[in-house]
């Protein structure tokens, strides 16, 4: 399970030294810088249990108001699982993909020309029969 963020250089230590001082012994942390303005700071344990969840959300609940971009949460995963799972790990992928070619092309309209309607198109196409087929119409 993990958790995966998007931050500028400028923010990274702060973030990185309040996961240091919260964490759990399993806690692995790395950080992978992208460019001189972004890096990825990745959180992640090795367990896939409610209570391993519970304390990558407390961390996430720290970490969120230096404002990162979310890339990956696993931890609302685990408790999104049983709930519309197509379209949560869908949402998740494509998240990822377009808040990373932001921020390596930013300003430019990739997300909205190309990325977006590729996507939409893809999983609509695949997905819109089996979404509406087994949604119950009201009686």
């Amino acid at each position: 399970m993990r958790l995966e963020y998007l931050v500028p250089i400028d923010k990274e230590n702060s973030i990185l030294q309040l996961i240091e001082n919260n964490t759990v012994n399993t806690l692995s942390v790395t950080n992978r810088k992208l460019n001189d303005d972004i890096c990825i700071i990745m959180v992640g344990i090795n367990a896939d249990s409610e209570e391993m969840a519970r304390k990558l959300s407390d961390i996430n609940d720290k970490i969120i108001p230096f404002k990162p971009v979310v890339l990956i949460n696993e931890s609302a995963a685990y408790f999104n699982r049983r709930l519309f799972p197509l379209i949560n790990n869908f949402e998740r992928k494509l998240r990822k993909l377009l808040y990373a070619a932001s921020a390596l092309k930013p300003g430019d309209d990739i997300i909205m020309y190309v990325l977006f309607p590729l996507f939409a198109h893809r999983f609509f196409k695949d997905n819109f029969a089996f979404i509406f087929k087994h949604s119950k119409s009201p009686s």
